[in-house]
């Protein structure tokens, strides 16, 4: 609205009420993207059993798993879901599964991964990610033993 009436124009919107909206908008996507734990992850403010990382992802271990081995591929930029991720990033996050896919077959022996990206409600973590688990049936070994075994 400044730069409207510097020129000597009149404002087609209504300055408080869109300017106030989109400040508030801004500040809660900040607030959001500051107290993101995988953004904190990301960024190394807070520890993880990492196992692979690059300038695009870092991979750990669930500290939660449904099974032993049970990774999360997550992008160190912060994106909420599949509807926000940029297709590079995407592409990216998947050659890195495959990767670890190979890594839990080599090292854990496993004989199937399961792939899974929820959205929405089904996000517990507002920040996307992509779980690689291993058959829930393994689910036996303490998380430092497993990361010692897919490091070693």
């Amino acid at each position: 609205a400044q730069i409207f009436m510097q020129k000597g124009l009149k404002c087609p919107f209504n300055y408080n009420f869109v300017c106030k909206r989109y400040l508030l908008c801004c500040i809660i996507i900040l607030e959001v993207i500051m107290d993101c734990i995988f953004c904190k992850i990301g960024k190394g403010d807070i520890p993880s059993y990492t196992l692979y990382e690059d300038d695009i992802v870092k991979v750990m271990l669930d500290i939660n798993p449904k099974a032993d081995g049970h990774i999360l591929v997550i992008p160190k930029n912060h994106t909420l879901d599949i509807d926000t991720i940029d297709n590079d990033t995407l592409i990216h996050i998947i050659k890195v599964a495959r990767k670890m896919k190979k890594l839990l077959e080599e090292k854990l022996h496993v004989k199937g991964v399961m792939l899974v990206q929820n959205n929405g409600e089904l996000e517990e973590v507002k920040h996307f990610h992509l779980h690689l688990i291993p058959p829930f049936n393994s689910n036996t070994r303490d998380i430092k033993e497993v990361y010692e075994i897919l490091n070693g």
